[in-house]
C-alpha cells in the first residue's frame, strides 16, 4: 500500500468526471436492489452483483 505522500491526483475532463459520478448513482442503486448478495469491494466496475467484471468472460 502507498503513502499518502505517494498518493498524486489527476484531473479528470468534466464529461468523464460527470459519467464517473453517474456510474457511482447506478451501482449504488445496484447494491441496493442486491441487497445481502452485494459482495463488497472497492471496484469501480463490477458485475450487477458487485463481484469484479471477469475480463476473461468478456
Amino acid at each position: 500500500m502507498k503513502s499518502s505522500a505517494g498518493r498524486r491526483g489527476i484531473v479528470l475532463p468534466s464529461r468523464l468526471y460527470d459519467l464517473l459520478v453517474t456510474h457511482e448513482e447506478q451501482q449504488a442503486k445496484e447494491r441496493e436492489h442486491a441487497g445481502s448478495e452485494w459482495h463488497g469491494g472497492e471496484w469501480m466496475f463490477t458485475q450487477p452483483n458487485g463481484k469484479p467484471l471477469d475480463p476473461v468472460g468478456t
